[in-house]
């Protein structure tokens, strides 16, 4: 199951969680595995954080609420089933003074997450997927958008129930450039959330 979003997930802090958003182990369906690869063209959405993420946070534990909506979904010729549609929506609890901003402005982490899709129709079961890490580039200008990565450069994925097999990658866009991001961080309100703008997956 290949999946290529840009979707800015949470790292350590933000990205982290964020990562283990696009595909969250889930209650199994009463459909079937489906197989074969699919390419997803639309992922929106948004990750929020409570407390909210700041420069200077030193909560212990930061709880992450990620929901995604995934459309314009395509299958190889092969493919047993194409779904019209997807869904995620996962709460992840961070530990470790994870309210500071400041793995949201990093470049990468190697930490492992897991995360499930939930398809439609429900004939076709959740996928879930697994990656090694991510990594944090930014978009073309005048926006300069950041896009985390998964996996990250030289890292792993896999996919098990719908789709199942290895070498997926997920690219996820932020609505937001890494200034902006920063400036919102020093704020004493801090960053509440951020917006998935696009994002492309290949299952």
């Amino acid at each position: 199951m290949k999946l290529t979003r840009k979707l800015m997930l949470t790292s350590g802090a933000v990205l982290l969680p964020l990562a283990a958003v696009v595909f969250v182990a889930g209650p199994a369906s009463a459909g079937s595995n489906a197989t074969g690869t699919i390419q997803c063209t639309k992922i929106t959405g948004t990750v929020s954080f409570t407390p909210p993420l700041t420069n200077t946070g030193t909560a212990a534990e930061t709880a992450t609420t990620v929901k995604l909506k995934i459309s314009k979904c395509a299958a190889d010729p092969k493919a047993s089933a194409v779904p019209k549609k997807g869904t995620v929506s996962s709460n992840i609890a961070t530990p470790t003074s994870t309210d500071s901003c400041g793995s949201l402005l990093g470049t990468s982490t190697p930490t492992s997450d897991t995360v499930t899709a939930k398809w439609s129709p429900t004939s076709i079961n959740s996928s879930v997927g697994s990656y090694s890490g991510f990594t944090i580039s930014t978009g073309p200008p005048p926006k300069d958008d950041e896009i985390l990565n998964l996996p990250g450069t030289g890292g792993t994925s896999s996919t098990a129930g719908s789709y199942a097999g290895s070498g997926q990658t997920s690219t996820l866009t932020l609505g937001e450039s890494q200034s902006s991001l920063a400036a919102t961080c020093s704020t004493p309100a801090g960053l509440k959330s951020i917006k998935i703008i696009s994002g492309d997956v290949q299952e």
